[in-house]
């Protein structure tokens, strides 16, 4: 076996403190450049950190934001009010206070139409005959004709009126006697009339001067018993006399005469 020849080694130079101190420099400088490394790798783990918190922060705010139930405001519909049909009240009577409808009946005049018996007495002369009166009547107008028997005279046609309160009055013209005679007096319930007459002078005023004056009455021609000269015309002229004593013939002439 061959013998290793192992070379020498050369022996170091000597160093000098200049480049020890550049020695020592290069070791310490790449020792600081590894903390510094370090420092920014630490810089740049706690950034992502923050930037990956960050990021995880937002999703999970918008992703809870996203899934939370929305809340709907509940439609409660706006109740409607219910029609009640109103109950018709029903009027209750109360006595005493129930009005009453009137109806008004215009007055009648009194039926005086047809033919009337009766008697006339002259007071003046003191002379009592038979009369009758034929009348024709519409509404409140009347007509006819007058007839008297002797001793009495003043036979002739006749016009006048009656009333609704039951009064009578009539002119005869007559060509037997000069002076009209007018006669007024009121209706009785059963159709017969009765009161006064006079004769008329030329200003329509009741005066004895122009002629008689006196009372009448008289009846419809179907009364069965009817006023004779006598005590019963006595009576009636009395009845007669009281009934007109406050309507003298001048005042009643004096009323046509306004008339």
């Amino acid at each position: 076996m061959a013998p290793v020849i192992i070379p020498p080694i050369p022996a170091p130079a000597p160093v000098s403190a200049r480049d020890t101190a550049v020695g020592a420099f290069q070791q310490e400088q790449p020792r600081r450049s590894g903390k510094l490394g370090l420092v920014l790798l630490l810089l740049a783990a706690l950034l992502i950190g923050a930037s990956a918190a960050a990021g995880f922060f937002a999703y999970t705010s918008s992703h809870s934001a996203a899934n939370a139930p929305t809340s709907t405001p509940a439609h409660h519909p706006t109740p409607k009010p219910t029609h009640h049909p109103e109950a018709t009240p029903t009027l209750q009577p109360t006595l005493g206070s129930t009005p009453t409808t009137v109806t008004t009946v215009p007055p009648a005049f009194p039926a005086v139409a047809g033919v009337h018996h009766g008697t006339v007495h002259n007071t003046t002369g003191g002379l009592t005959a038979a009369m009758s009166l034929s009348i024709q009547q519409s509404g409140g107008t009347i007509s006819g004709n007058f007839t008297v028997d002797s001793p009495l005279q003043g036979s002739g046609p006749f016009t006048g009126n009656v009333t609704t309160s039951d009064r009578i009055q009539f002119v005869v013209n007559s060509n037997q006697v000069p002076a009209p005679l007018y006669f007024w007096g009121t209706v009785q319930a059963d159709g017969s009339m009765q009161g006064n007459y006079c004769s008329l002078d030329a200003t329509n005023h009741c005066n004895p001067n122009a002629g008689g004056a006196g009372n009448w009455n008289a009846g419809p021609a179907t009364t069965s018993s009817l006023p004779v000269p006598g005590n019963e015309l006595q009576m009636a002229n009395n009845a007669s006399e009281t009934r007109f004593s406050s309507r003298s013939p001048a005042k009643w002439g004096n009323r046509r005469n306004r008339k």
